[in-house]
């Protein structure tokens, strides 16, 4: 009987929470494409910093967070807009261009870049589209347009617009935009 009440409260709780009881029953997508380019929606919202490691086309991009030191900043509670290169973004700079950034000696100018990625607050696409320049992090100017509807950042196509996290939103971008 214990078992009965147990199951039927597990029923109402979930219920109550929006949740599928058992693995499988939910239908959302966790699987898109969009302009070409495979991505996952996180089913959870977690913050920035697990909404970017959770797409495998951004590993390049998660290692120069992580290599220069902004890992907190993306997983604390201040909002943050990203815009993250992917990584056949990052294999158009000039060649030694990353492994040069990537060295300990030279971690802060990788910090500039990455906070060349990184605008305060949370700014979907839309919002974006409305505004014709806005300041990175690292107050370098970013010049926005939308023609024909296709948004750009210093000439960087958004490939997947608003990953929403708890904390902020991603755009993967297909450039990386040097400061």
């Amino acid at each position: 009987m214990k078992a009965i009440k147990f199951h039927r409260l597990a029923w109402v709780l979930f219920a109550l929470a929006g949740v599928a009881p058992l693995a499988g029953c939910a239908t959302s997508e966790s699987q898109a494409t969009m302009s070409g380019y495979p991505f996952v929606r996180p089913e959870t919202r977690g913050n920035l910093l697990l909404t970017l490691q959770s797409q495998e086309d951004l590993e390049t991009f998660n290692r120069a967070v992580r290599t220069a030191g902004l890992q907190y900043m993306l997983a604390g509670k201040a909002s943050y807009t990203v815009l993250a290169p992917t990584n056949v973004a990052f294999n158009k700079l000039p060649p030694g261009t990353l492994e040069d950034l990537l060295r300990p000696q030279n971690r802060a100018r990788l910090a500039a870049l990455v906070r060349n990625h990184i605008m305060d607050g949370s700014l979907d696409a839309a919002q974006l589209s409305s505004r014709t320049v806005d300041l990175s992090l690292d107050r370098r100017l970013l010049q926005i347009s939308a023609p024909d509807g296709q948004l750009t950042i210093n000439g960087a196509v958004v490939e997947v617009p608003d990953l929403r996290a708890a904390n902020g939103v991603v755009h993967i971008i297909d450039t990386v935009l040097m400061p």
